[in-house]
């Protein structure tokens, strides 16, 4: 997903117009509107304001598509424990975007494409809670 895409996803999704989104970090409502087509990019500035709003990570708003940090063997638990609300933030992003695939009971190619990442990433989510299990003792 396209920082573009992203963007008007947290916007539509937390129910702000493009006029409200502009209001609340102080740019214009077409500044919102191009980042929105692709036409331009904010600053690094106006970035980490979206995503402080949001509550999202920079990683999140820019890369086109996020990858989950997998636990690693010398983390601690606190760490795998961070990396495991990354992946519940994840989870609630993938079910708004099974609900929009849903919606109109067909899967297109781009859709098929979406689907595919959703399923690495789970697998990649479901590697990151095995690891904590592993970690508290509950499975070997």
């Amino acid at each position: 997903m396209s920082f573009a895409d992203r963007l008007r996803e947290l916007r539509t999704n937390n129910r702000y117009s493009q006029e409200q989104l502009a209001e609340k970090l102080s740019v214009s409502r077409q500044a919102i509107s191009k980042w929105e087509t692709g036409e331009s990019l904010p600053d690094v500035d106006k970035a980490m304001l979206i995503c402080d709003f949001f509550g999202v990570t920079l990683d999140f708003l820019l890369r086109e598509r996020e990858d989950v940090s997998l636990i690693q063997p010398d983390d601690n638990m606190d760490r795998a424990i961070i990396k495991f609300m990354g992946s519940a933030r994840q989870m609630n992003q993938i079910s708004e975007e099974l609900v929009a695939i849903a919606m109109d009971g067909k899967i297109d190619e781009e859709e098929m494409i979406r689907l595919q990442e959703i399923n690495s990433t789970l697998d990649s989510i479901t590697k990151i809670i095995k690891d904590i299990k592993e970690k508290m003792g509950m499975e070997r």
